[in-house]
């Protein structure tokens, strides 16, 4: 959990932070931080999370709702945060390191850089080791609405300030930026199938 603070920080000390939430990748941080939170809780709490506890829980009629939110939020992250650090990363890492290196200017947000698209991921991986949670078939159509919410939320900022977030989306260029996102799309969910394969 410390681990995770770091990126926060770094943001909070080179990044503009009227600008937090236009990221991908902070979109992702602060899901992974959810799902780390919810798991460390899930790790301590028996009654609700435990072996059987759905089950326990409805023979008793006690606190069945609770538990069953709960286990469904965590598997919901779980999954969403999964998905968002491999398409940060492998992005990330393949088309914008150089650039953003090239733009960062600062020492300290080059570092920020490095750290906000390595300790999710990896913390995320850990998790996902660790964690005997599984990935479940049909939540490969939350990738589309995850793309989907995401990509308009871009595209209402790029109207509003006229600032393009990634290079590779350049909503200028219409037909092109609905290609890449529908191919982004299109990875992500079949990447998702072959994790869930994999699980």
């Amino acid at each position: 959990m410390i681990l995770l603070a770091i990126p926060y920080i770094t943001d909070a000390l080179f990044c503009d932070l009227k600008y937090f939430l236009v990221p991908f990748t902070n979109w992702t941080l602060i899901l992974t931080t959810l799902t780390l939170m919810l798991s460390l809780w899930a790790g301590y709490d028996d009654y609700d999370f435990g072996k059987n506890s759905l089950f326990r829980h409805s023979r008793t009629n006690s606190s069945f709702g609770r538990a069953l939110r709960l286990q469904t939020s965590l598997h919901l992250l779980y999954t969403i945060s999964l998905m968002c650090n491999f398409v940060v990363m492998s992005i990330y890492w393949t088309m914008l390191h150089k650039q953003e290196m090239e733009e960062a200017g600062s020492k300290g947000k080059r570092y920020h850089l490095v750290l906000v698209h390595s300790i999710p991921g990896i913390t995320c991986l850990v998790n996902a080791y660790i964690s005997n949670m599984r990935l479940k078939f049909g939540f490969w159509k939350l990738i589309s609405f995850i793309v989907s919410v995401y990509c308009s939320f871009l595209y209402v900022f790029w109207l509003k300030t006229g600032r393009q977030q990634y290079s590779f989306l350049d909503f200028n260029k219409q037909r092109e930026s609905f290609v890449v996102v529908n191919l982004i799309n299109l990875f992500a969910t079949a990447f998702y199938l072959l994790f869930f394969q994999l699980d």
